[in-house]
């Protein structure tokens, strides 16, 4: 009888990850008291923090510690960067840095406080003004908010209207050099100061030439998160809180998660197709699964700002007081295993 036999290698890719939920905060000392608005990394390493009274932060180790890198005159509400150079920050005054936060100079002046700020190069970017219309009728007085957004395009010196009828919570996202999106809405008044909400959200893929229309939740006052130029999330706060999703861009939504109740969300950030976070005034929720189950992650007595994270894997919160939080999102690991066997074949 004749045996021949047969070596047989397998392979098992084994892919693992550790997960949001086993990260754990870490407070920051910031060494400061003031209320923290906004933050953005240039690096991995390098990242700004303004506060809204104009001190600016600086980190250069990944945020295990920060100091006051400067302190600029004005009410301040947002911080962003073009490249490694090039950061603004605005509010009721425009500041530039033009060599990474070395030196910070005053670019302008603003009638409003502006509420978000973004730029798609060192010369072109877009802020969001506040406006509200009144209406009066038989029933009383009512206020509606139709937030207009403004252009620059000389390194902010100067700024022209848009487009307006987006509302007081919306922002942009910047999804790459030539893609943004950003929420709106309006209440159309047609009878005794009531009407329909009609959508106004606008998403440009040309570095803000052209806006064109795209879906958002119904009712508005929502907040968005793209982890990509097609896939993203809104959330809508209230009575019956609705996550909705799209896969193309915006052009269509759909609802699938209804079961999380905080009236206080103020933001949604998503860095995958499974992992999330949602802030709160005082809480930041968790999900590991799709949105499908979110799980509390902080909670805090200081007042949350917003979250923001650098160009890997940290992600931090900043607030009230002086808050800084951090930690660092899932990492995926690969793990591949040769497993070799003999098989003895008898014809």
């Amino acid at each position: 009888m004749l045996r021949k036999k047969f070596k047989f290698i397998v392979l098992l890719l084994l892919i693992f990850r550790t997960d949001v939920a086993f990260s754990q905060w870490q407070i920051i000392n910031s060494g400061v008291t003031d209320n923290l608005v906004d933050g953005c990394f240039i690096s991995d390493s390098t990242g700004f923090i303004i506060g809204s009274n104009g001190t600016i932060l600086k980190t250069t180790d990944s945020g295990n510690s920060w100091s006051v890198n400067a302190i600029v005159s004005g009410l301040f509400t947002s911080i962003c960067h073009v490249g490694l150079d090039t950061l603004y920050v605005g509010g009721n005054c425009i500041y530039r840095s033009d060599n990474g936060g070395i030196s910070w100079n005053l670019i302008t002046t603003l009638p409003d406080t502006i509420t978000d700020l973004g730029f798609f190069d060192s010369q072109t970017g877009f802020s969001i003004v506040p406006d509200y219309n009144i209406c009066t009728s038989f029933g009383g007085t009512y206020e509606y908010d139709d937030f207009k957004v403004f252009k620059t395009t000389n390194f902010g010196s100067s700024w022209q209207l848009d487009f307006d009828k987006i509302e007081s919570n919306s922002r942009f996202q910047f999804i790459n050099d030539s893609t943004a999106y950003v929420t709106g809405g309006e209440i159309s008044i047609v009878f005794h100061c009531l009407g329909p909400w009609q959508n106004r959200s606008k998403r440009t893929n040309d570095s803000g030439n052209t806006w064109f229309p795209v879906a958002q939740a119904n009712f508005g006052h929502s907040y968005f998160s793209f982890i990509n130029e097609n896939i993203g999330y809104f959330v809508l706060p209230g009575p019956v809180f609705t996550i909705d999703k799209t896969v193309d861009g915006g052009n269509t939504l759909t609802q699938y998660y209804t079961e999380i109740y905080d009236n206080t969300i103020k933001q949604c950030k998503f860095f995958n197709e499974i992992d999330g976070y949602l802030l709160g005034r005082n809480n930041i929720y968790v999900t590991g699964s799709n949105g499908l189950s979110w799980n509390s992650d902080f909670v805090t007595a200081n007042t949350f700002n917003i979250l923001f994270s650098n160009t890997t894997n940290l992600l931090f919160g900043v607030g009230s007081n002086g808050l800084i939080i951090k930690r660092k999102l899932f990492q995926a690991h690969i793990l591949i295993l040769f497993i070799e066997s003999n098989l003895i074949m008898i014809p």
